[in-house]
């Protein structure tokens, strides 16, 4: 934030204000093994560090004859984000695991260093609690060495998404902290200006920057009120943010939920959510409300919430029923049961109910998840044939399609079906007949 001291009306208080702004320092930690993988994450992180929001360090930096061993310790602990490339070949080296982790695991939890492991092969990361503690980037279920490239272009992209979103290091000038004013070289004149924004009514300053301090001075005095009423006033989402993710490192959740609902962008709120449910703060009545300001903003974003909560082991949770419960969105919703399917979670609680739910609202999903259960060897469960009898009451052509799948997976329990009686038209009857 720049203040013109010599033009601005409030120059000396908000002089004390003033910050530099500097890139997060970003290390990455990787084995040698997997050097390849590091050389296409560079790519994708160069044009952070090219626009200063990044300063990128591994320990490609060192120079021939340098002292490599004091330069990575200064590395480490200055580190403001920490990349952790796991793989089979990271948790077998004893150098990243002596030298390396134990003070990146320290600054995590004394600082708020924020720790972002990217699983590139099958590995024990699920199995290492001091590193399993941390959300990865993908899923340990897909490794990048198992995604095609696309895919993998797509870990990177979300990964330089995750750190750009990131507040930056905000490291005060000790110059520019002192006031201009000799007598107003305390605090004191700071609250009387700001003061004047506890009235609602009182006019803004127009930059973002000068309602981030506004902000910052109300946070920082514990009066949340006015603190919330300047959050929900800053233009950008990127200001809003950057509280947002303070609270969240300070396990402050109730009041970083509470002001995450003023971020516009749905991608944002589900990261949000995403960090909630891993820290396991999902039982806060300002969970529900940020949940439901995301299915209001986009169900795409709120299926995603749906998955995490499956990932984390409350599928079968009444918070996971209720939510699915509310989607309008029948392509999403049948995604949702997709992922307890395929996470092997089909006595969910939540997977009957969304049965249910797309049955009555979209034969056409139904049918694509009727072949779902069909692909994962489910097709002898009830739920199969719950969804195949609705399928048949409302529209005989979606049954009859998924049953010329199952003829070719299962023929008995396409004999079963047939003899059952649930189809009753007889072109679809002939139909299906002829494919035996």
């Amino acid at each position: 934030m720049s203040i013109n001291s010599d033009s601005h009306p409030h120059a000396p208080a908000m002089e004390r204000l003033r910050f530099m702004i500097t890139g997060n320092n970003v290390f990455i930690s990787y084995s040698h093994a997997d050097v390849d993988w590091l050389n296409r994450l560079r790519v994708h992180l160069k044009p952070l560090e090219r626009d200063g929001v990044i300063s990128l360090w591994d320990d490609t930096r060192l120079q021939a004859g340098s002292q490599w061993e004091q330069e990575i310790a200064e590395a480490l602990a200055q580190a403001d984000v920490a990349i952790l490339m796991i793989s089979a070949d990271f948790l077998a080296s004893d150098f990243i695991t002596r030298n390396e982790l134990p003070p990146l695991l320290v600054a995590a939890e004394q600082r708020g260093t924020r720790v972002l492991p990217v699983i590139i092969s099958p590995c024990r990361f699920e199995q290492t609690p001091a590193l399993a503690r941390f959300q990865s980037v993908n899923p340990p279920s897909e490794p990048l060495v198992k995604l095609r490239r696309a895919k993998r272009e797509a870990v990177y992209v979300k990964l330089s998404r995750i750190i750009e979103q990131l507040p930056q290091s905000r490291r005060a000038e000790p110059a520019e902290l002192l006031s201009t004013n000799p007598v107003a070289s305390g605090t004191h004149d700071i609250a009387v200006l700001f003061s004047r924004y506890r009235d609602p009514k009182a006019e803004l300053p127009t930059a973002d920057g000068e309602r981030e301090a506004i902000a910052e001075f109300f946070l920082n005095r514990g009066e949340t009120d006015d603190f919330v009423r300047i959050h929900s006033r800053l233009r950008s989402d990127q200001s809003k943010l950057q509280f947002v993710n303070r609270l969240l490192t300070q396990k402050d959740f109730q009041l970083a939920m509470t002001i995450a609902c003023n971020i516009q962008d749905a991608g944002h709120l589900q990261e949000i959510t995403r960090q909630v449910i891993h820290a396991e703060a999902t039982g806060l009545p300002e969970f529900h409300m940020l949940v439901t300001e995301l299915l209001q903003r986009n169900q795409a974003e709120f299926r995603k919430v749906l998955t995490d909560l499956v990932d984390a082991g409350k599928g079968d949770s009444a918070l996971f029923s209720e939510l699915a419960g509310t989607m309008t969105n029948m392509a999403e919703a049948r995604k949702v049961a997709e992922s307890l399917v395929q996470r092997r979670r089909e006595l969910s609680q939540g997977l009957p109910l969304l049965v249910g739910l797309i049955g009555s609202q979209n034969r056409a999903e139904l049918r694509k998840l009727a072949v779902t259960f069909v692909h994962n060897g489910l097709q002898r469960g009830a739920l199969f044939y719950d969804a195949l009898t609705i399928l048949a009451a409302e529209n005989q052509r979606e049954a009859e399609k998924v049953l010329q799948v199952l003829i070719v997976v299962d023929r008995e329990r396409y004999e079963e079906i047939l003899a059952s009686g649930i189809i009753t038209q007889d072109e679809i009857l002939k139909r299906l007949r002829s494919l035996e």
